[in-house]
């Protein structure tokens, strides 16, 4: 859901998804049944492979249950403000490693996370902007996706000129 509004020199806009993944007929086994017994079908691939998940339901964590946020913009003349935020809740990701190895590589959580960020520019003429932009305010340091880095609180700086 989103809404915006607009009054004179503001607009508004915050948003929210929420979501729920359930999975159907869903087995975690690559191999078909007439492949050698091993590990990644715990030996007995007769009753785990790609068929032994049909007829099931499972809710799936790897999509966060609430995404939203929201920007807030200010435009006064040359100058603009922009203040954006997103937050989204805790949930599992689920690599193809999980699918080979079933000892839990290729399994990792991603924690709850509020990300802030603010850009002031100010464009003296059409083809010339200068600004100064905010990242993670809050410096909040986890990841936001798999095994990706971690996103510290930066301020940048620039221009932007079009030709």
């Amino acid at each position: 859901m989103s809404v915006s509004f607009n009054v004179k020199k503001f607009q508004f806009k915050p948003f929210v998804t929420i979501q729920k993944t359930t999975l159907h007929n869903y087995s975690r086994y690559a191999n078909t049944s007439n492949v050698t017994p091993d590990p990644n079908n715990n030996f007995d691939p007769l009753n785990n492979n790609i068929y032994s998940g049909m007829g099931t339901e499972m809710d799936h964590k790897f999509t966060p249950k609430v995404y939203g946020g929201g920007y807030l913009n200010y435009q006064a003349g040359k100058f603009n403000i922009n203040v954006n935020a997103y937050v989204f809740s805790k949930h599992t990701f689920y690599h193809s490693f999980n699918l080979y190895f079933p000892d839990g590589r290729g399994v990792g959580e991603v924690k709850e996370k509020a990300v802030i960020n603010a850009k002031i520019s100010y464009s003296p003429m059409k083809t010339l902007t200068v600004f100064i932009n905010a990242k993670n305010v809050l410096n909040k340091q986890s990841r936001e996706y798999y095994l990706s880095d971690l996103t510290p609180g930066m301020i940048l700086g620039g221009v932007t000129v079009k030709l």
